[in-house]
């Protein structure tokens, strides 16, 4: 999952780089490359340490867009953005997941 977001993320970002506006970089990572990350999570029970593995392979990407360095910087412009981090998509994933299996039995 990983190597997949990092090839789709970086195709993605060598051809557009920065020459277009920040919220349509964001955009296109969130339908293009996160898909790649995400893809069928919510089947998994994941520990701690492997969530922040893939929390932290997204927040790289945001680094590389935003050019900061520092995690509180991080943290404002995921808040400006309006974006979610990878824990919070894999808790609305897994609450779908079981509501959607509840269905099936």
């Amino acid at each position: 999952a990983k190597c997949n977001f990092y090839s789709s993320f970086n195709a993605l970002y060598c051809r557009i780089g920065n020459r277009l506006d920040t919220n349509v970089i964001i955009h296109l990572l969130s339908t293009v490359a996160l898909p790649m990350l995400t893809y069928g999570i919510e089947s998994l029970k994941l520990n701690k340490s492997t969530l922040n593995i893939f929390k932290n392979t997204f927040n790289r990407a945001l680094y590389k867009i935003f050019k900061v360095s520092d995690a509180n910087c991080m943290n404002e412009c995921k808040n400006m953005f309006g974006i979610r981090s990878v824990t919070d998509l894999y808790k609305i994933k897994m609450k779908r997941f079981n509501e959607n299996l509840k269905y099936v039995t």
